[in-house]
């Protein structure tokens, strides 16, 4: 009987220990991400608007390096979209590798386009080139309720407008006086 009331404090202060303890939510398994990767691509890609509402959040928010502002939300990210079939009709993008930490998923993609139409910069729209590119780059996707809420991809610029044609010009020397 002394033994007995013993063993019932330890268990009760267990079973109140673990019963009290915080459920840690997972974050996205590898399978998880990859679908969504593939959603993704098949969107990009092919302009699947219905690949996009599977697996873009509807308040999403895109910042992108060739981009002088963020996109923000998922029917301005379609028409952003749009605008890429337009510059880059044979656009293809390919993610090349990805890992998945919590709610992130990091990606390094290649993009091979040739250039049909204008392009947006942050320094403002340039003419089209006909000329084909091939750029690398890494993107961050954060993912909430199992769709892309916010989507960040560097990749360089200058590569980008070198492939294109275009040329970095130094400023001129000031004058003085």
């Amino acid at each position: 009987m002394k033994q007995l009331l013993l063993v019932f404090p330890l268990v009760f202060l267990l079973c109140f220990t673990f019963g009290c303890k915080q459920q840690v939510e997972e974050g996205l398994t590898e399978e998880e991400a990859k679908a969504l990767i593939e959603g993704f691509v098949k969107f990009r890609n092919d302009g699947d608007l219905a690949s996009a509402d599977k697996v873009m959040h509807p308040e999403c928010v895109i910042r992108y390096s060739n981009l002088p502002d963020d996109i923000v939300g998922l029917d301005a990210y379609k028409e952003y979209d749009k605008m890429t079939r337009i510059t880059f009709p044979d656009f293809k993008m390919t993610v090349d590798d990805f890992f998945v930490k919590d709610d992130k998923i990091v990606a390094y993609w290649t993009l091979d386009a040739t250039n049909a139409g204008p392009l947006v910069t942050p320094m403002g729209e340039l003419p089209p080139t006909n000329k084909k590119i091939h750029i690398s780059g890494i993107g961050v996707s954060y993912i909430v309720d199992g769709k892309i809420k916010k989507d960040v991809a560097y990749f360089d610029m200058l590569n980008l407008m070198q492939q294109l044609g275009f040329t970095l010009v130094p400023p001129a020397p000031s004058e003085e006086k």
